[in-house]
């Protein structure tokens, strides 16, 4: 895997907010609902590695974390 095969698009359209805004309604309640079982099988799509699981986006969340970080 490289990174670079992840990286977010550069031709961003107006709507760029609207399409963030619906991600983020989507992802907070279901971690919300979920979040009691982290190896749940119900997932959220994260917009460039598919379905993901509470423990799946945990992990993300903090390697994602440790790269801007850096």
């Amino acid at each position: 895997m490289r990174i670079e095969d992840y990286k977010p698009y550069t031709d961003i359209d107006v709507n760029i907010i609207l399409h963030y805004r619906r991600f983020v309604a989507g992802f907070r309640p279901t971690l919300l609902q979920t979040i009691g079982d982290t190896d749940a099988l119900y997932t959220h799509a994260h917009p460039w590695f598919g379905e993901l699981n509470p423990k799946g986006w945990m992990v993300m969340g903090m390697v994602h974390r440790i790269v801007h970080r850096r």
